[in-house]
C-alpha cells in the first residue's frame, strides 16, 4: 500500500459544507482510522468499526474506500440512509458522477450496477440482492470492497447475511461499521460471524458533551384507577387460565410469546389467552402511551370483533368497558401528555429545535395534533406505509432552517441518519433496546453539546424499560471496550437464526 499517494487522494478532498472547526478536530483522526484498516484489509483482516454515533464512522469508511482506488459496494439498512450517505460522498468528493445510489424507488431498469465509472454504488441490501439473484450484476468481483452499515442488523435471514456470504466466499474485504453491536458477548459473536469480521476496531474522536435527563411523570388519580381496573381484570383472566389447568407466567417476556397459543389445544384456553395478550397490550399502551392512543386500539378491536367472537367477549367484559369510559372521559389529560407538552413549550420559548421519539404512529398523530393546540410548529417522520424518502428530507430541512420546532419520528430516524443538529432528542416512548437507546440518543451532541431526555412515567413498566435498557447499554459498552483487541477467526458456518423460542408455558 503507497501510503503517499493515499494520503495525496486525501488531500485534495474538498469536504464542501464542513465546517472548520469540525474538519480541524476530526480528520486527522478520520484518516488515522482509515490507515489502520487499510493496513488490516492488505494483511486479508475484515475489520468491524466501532464508534460513537456522529463519530465519522461512514466518513472513515469512504476515506478507506478511496485509498484502494477500488469499486465499492456500500450497503445501508434504509432507503434515507442511503441517499443520506450518498449526499455525504458528494459533500466529501465533490464528485458525484462516482456514485449512484440504488433503492426499490429507483426503476430496475435504471439500476446499472456495471458502470465501472461509478465507483461506489450505494443500496439497501434488499436492492441488490433481488438483482444479484435475477443476474442483473454482471460478476459481485466488479466490486473490490463491500461495505455493510448499521451492521448490527446483519442478523435472522435478512438479504445482508447472504450478501456477506457471497462476498467472503469470492474473498472480498469487508467492512462494518456499527454504533451498537450487541448488549453481550453471544450478540457481538454473532455479528462478527454474520459479517465474517476478524478484528473490531474503535473510533475514537473528541466529542461534544451530551447531557441525559429522566423526567419521571408521576400517575395522577385517573390512571392510578385505571391501572387498577387493568389489574383485576389480568388477576381474572389468570384465575380463568387456572382453573383450565395452565399455570402461565405473565411476566413480559411471555406475554410477548404469542407463539405460546399454538401449545393450546382447548378453544376455551386460547381464548383465554388471548385475551390476557390484548389486555397486556391495551394496559401498556394506556399507562406508557396515551388514552388516545388507547381508544385507537380500542376502535381497532371493535372492527375485528365482527368477524372475532373471540375479541367480541373481550370487549363485552366490563371491566373493559369501564376502562374505555374512563379513557374516553380524560382523552387529553393524561398525565404523561401533559408533562410533554410543558416540557416543548419551555423549550420552543428557548429556541431549541427538538427531535421526540414515538414507539407507536397513532401516539405520534396524538402528539402533533396537541402541539399544533398549544401553538408548537411540529410535523412527522414516519417509515411503513408512511414513508416518502423527498417528503422526509423536506421535513428535516424545514427543521434544520428553524421553520419546525419540533419532529415526531419513529423508528425510521433511528438508524445512522444525519438529522440536522437538534438540541434536545425526547424519548416519549422509552427505547425498548439498547442499541434502539444509542441510536436515538445519538441524534443530538453530533456537533454541538446537546440533551437527551426520557419522559418516564413513574409505574414499573417504564420505570423497568428505562433502568433495564440503561444497564444494558453500559454492559455493551464495557464488552466492547474489553474486546476491541480480540481477533478470533469469524466461523465460516451461516447461522440461518439468531436465537431459539422457549415459552415457559407449562401444565399440570
Amino acid at each position: 500500500m503507497d501510503l503517499a499517494f493515499v494520503q495525496s487522494v486525501w488531500d485534495r478532498l474538498p469536504y464542501h459544507h464542513f465546517p472548520d472547526r469540525i474538519l480541524s478536530k476530526l480528520r486527522g483522526h478520520w484518516e488515522t482510522k482509515a490507515i489502520e484498516i487499510l493496513t488490516a484489509l492488505a494483511d486479508n483482516r475484515n475489520v468491524g468499526l466501532v464508534g460513537d454515533t456522529g463519530s465519522g464512522k461512514t466518513i472513515v469508511a469512504i476515506l478507506a474506500a478511496l485509498g484502494l482506488r477500488s469499486r465499492t459496494l456500500f450497503l445501508a439498512p434504509t432507503r434515507y440512509l442511503v441517499y443520506d450517505h450518498g449526499e455525504r460522498f458528494n459533500r466529501i468528493t465533490g464528485r458525484p458522477e462516482e456514485a449512484v445510489c440504488f433503492t426499490g424507488d429507483t426503476n430496475a431498469g435504471k439500476r446499472d450496477w456495471n458502470n465501472s465509472v461509478r465507483r461506489l454504488i450505494f443500496c439497501t441490501p434488499e436492492t441488490f440482492w433481488s438483482d444479484f439473484r435475477k443476474h442483473r450484476i454482471r460478476d459481485i468481483r466488479d466490486f473490490n470492497l463491500v461495505i455493510f452499515d448499521e451492521c448490527h442488523t446483519v442478523v435472522g435471514r435478512k438479504d445482508s447475511i447472504w450478501i456477506a456470504k457471497v462476498a467472503n466466499d469470492f474473498k472480498l474485504p469487508i467492512i462494518a461499521l456499527t454504533a451498537s453491536p450487541g448488549g453481550n458477548i453471544e450478540r457481538i459473536e454473532t455479528i462478527k460471524s454474520n459479517c465474517f469480521i476478524n478484528e473490531f476496531m474503535r473510533l475514537e474522536v473528541p466529542m461534544p458533551a451530551k447531557y441525559e435527563n429522566c423526567l419521571f411523570v408521576p400517575m395522577d388519580e385517573t390512571l392510578r384507577k385505571i391501572d387498577h381496573l387493568f389489574g383485576e381484570l389480568t388477576v381474572l383472566l389468570l384465575l380463568k387460565l387456572h382453573r383450565l389447568g395452565v399455570h402461565f407466567d405473565p411476566t413480559r417476556t411471555d406475554i410477548k410469546s404469542l407463539k405460546a397459543i399454538g401449545l393450546l389445544k382447548n378453544w376455551q384456553e386460547k381464548t383465554a389467552l388471548a385475551h390476557l395478550f390484548y389486555l397486556h397490550h391495551a394496559h401498556w399502551t394506556a399507562v406508557t402511551e396515551s388514552y388516545s392512543t388507547l381508544l385507537v386500539y380500542d376502535s381497532e378491536l371493535q372492527v375485528r370483533a365482527v368477524k372475532s367472537a373471540c375479541i367480541r367477549d373481550f370487549l363485552y367484559h366490563q371491566h373493559w368497558q369501564e376502562i374505555v369510559s374512563r379513557a374516553r372521559e380524560n382523552e387529553d389529560d393524561h398525565p404523561k401528555i401533559r408533562a410533554f407538552v410543558e416540557l416543548v413549550q419551555e423549550r420552543a420559548n428557548l429556541n431549541q429545535r427538538m427531535l421526540v421519539f414515538v414507539n407507536n404512529k397513532e401516539t405520534g398523530r396524538y402528539l402533533i395534533r396537541q402541539l399544533e393546540t398549544a401553538g408548537i410548529r411540529a410535523d412527522k417522520v414516519f417509515g411503513g406505509r408512511d414513508r416518502r424518502t423527498k417528503l422526509q428530507r423536506e421535513t428535516l430541512a424545514r427543521l434544520s432552517v428553524g421553520e419546525l420546532d419540533v419532529v415526531i419520528a419513529t423508528s425510521t430516524l433511528e438508524l445512522g441518519v444525519s438529522v440536522p443538529e437538534v438540541n434536545v432528542v425526547v424519548h416519549y416512548s422509552l427505547p425498548m433496546t439498547e442499541t434502539s437507546r444509542i441510536q436515538r440518543s445519538g441524534r443530538t451532541g453530533r456537533f454541538r453539546s446537546g440533551e437527551v431526555i426520557f419522559l418516564t412515567m413513574s409505574h414499573r413498566f417504564d420505570e423497568a424499560i428505562y433502568w433495564g435498557v440503561k444497564k444494558e447499554e453500559r454492559t455493551m459498552k464495557n464488552i466492547v471496550v474489553g474486546r476491541m483487541q480480540t481477533r478470533p477467526e469469524p466461523k465460516r458456518e451461516l447461522p440461518l437464526f439468531d436465537g431459539s423460542f422457549e415459552p415457559r408455558l407449562s401444565r399440570r
